[in-house]
């Protein structure tokens, strides 16, 4: 009874309202369709191989993979690689990297050049 004389409370009720009736009935005109945005879940080209080195534990090597594919695809393409390449290695433990005799600051030099290479420096 509270919502008939609280104006917020009517208001969030006649939101609700709309809101079910432009999902539930909207008899799939495409005026009315609600889509919410999904991540992109493709994977970048030579991912699988970098993963699969990282998961081998050949962190050095993986990294030489890296930089040596920089003109194998477009610039877009390998910067968002190599973030998501630098991330993942970001995101092992300290005795994971120093068992691949890896360091932190090895990977602040990884994204160093990067920035330089997204930047035109380099």
């Amino acid at each position: 009874m509270q919502e008939e004389t609280d104006p917020l409370l009517r208001q969030i009720k006649a939101l609700a309202r709309g809101l079910g009736a432009m999902l539930g009935a909207s008899g799939g005109e495409p005026s009315h369709e609600v889509v919410f945005p999904q991540a992109d879940a493709r994977r970048l080209p030579y991912q699988a191989e970098l993963a699969a080195a990282i998961a081998a534990g050949d962190l050095h090597g993986a990294t030489r993979d890296l930089f040596a594919r920089r003109y194998a695809v477009p610039e877009a393409q390998f910067i968002a690689l190599g973030t998501w390449f630098f991330t993942r290695l970001n995101a092992l433990d300290d005795d994971a990297l120093a068992n691949a005799e890896y360091r932190r600051e090895d990977i602040a030099a990884g994204l160093a050049q990067l920035t330089r290479i997204q930047a035109g420096e380099a």
